[in-house]
């Protein structure tokens, strides 16, 4: 179990991740190869955090003080001396000072943890924002061809607030703003304004996909 306040590896990228997101992983600077050997060694968890500004690559980066804790879940090395990972995000934290910069960042960081009493969201609102996003998903099959049936949604209101922004087409800053929403509600009460949008715009999009496939009657 992880104690609120300690010491972790920063790794800036240009992408957000969330808690319970599985995200893949190529490593190939050797900063970040010591980083991970070193984390390895540890307790196999690195801090995610979009970058503010600064280089992916290279160079030094900024990033936005909340990020996400993530596990290495797998590792594996390849002939050319890269590493492909498969992380999985936990839970979120905040940077409260940088420790190091060099080779690699590592900060101490606090842990936040999310209440489900903070939380709380009524039946019909959790059973409409999962109907929401049931059809959001159901779109988005179809308009890539794929006719099948639709994933479960999570009962959890944490668990599916997180989901939802994982699929939205959101840009990289307003993911970071909802990885930073204090609780499950506010997420899930922000994420339908999104959701309602873009289930019509796919609506439209398969409407347009049908006529062209079929003629119109």
């Amino acid at each position: 179990m992880m104690s609120n306040i300690h010491i972790l590896p920063i790794f800036p990228l240009n992408t957000v991740l969330f808690p319970f997101e599985t995200m893949p992983l190529r490593i190939f600077e050797d900063r970040y190869k010591k980083m991970l050997q070193d984390s390895l060694n540890d307790n196999s968890k690195i801090g995610i955090a979009l970058i503010k500004y600064g280089n992916e690559v290279g160079g030094p980066a900024k990033t936005y003080d909340i990020g996400t804790v993530a596990e290495i879940k797998s590792s594996e090395r390849t002939d050319s001396d890269e590493y492909y990972l498969i992380l999985e995000g936990i839970k979120k934290f905040l940077i409260t000072r940088t420790v190091s910069d060099t080779p690699y960042i590592t900060a101490e960081i606090k842990i936040i943890e999310e209440s489900y009493i903070d939380s709380t969201i009524d039946s019909h609102e959790l059973s409409r924002a999962k109907l929401s996003f049931q059809n959001y998903i159901n779109y988005l099959l179809n308009i890539q061809g794929e006719w099948k049936k639709t994933p479960p949604v999570p009962n959890d209101p944490i668990k599916l607030s997180y989901l939802i922004p994982q699929l939205l087409n959101l840009k990289l800053p307003e993911k970071q703003h909802f990885l930073e929403v204090a609780s499950s509600k506010e997420r899930i009460d922000a994420s339908l304004h999104y959701l309602n949008s873009e289930i019509i715009d796919l609506s439209k999009k398969l409407n347009a996909k049908m006529n062209m496939q079929y003629g119109r009657n």
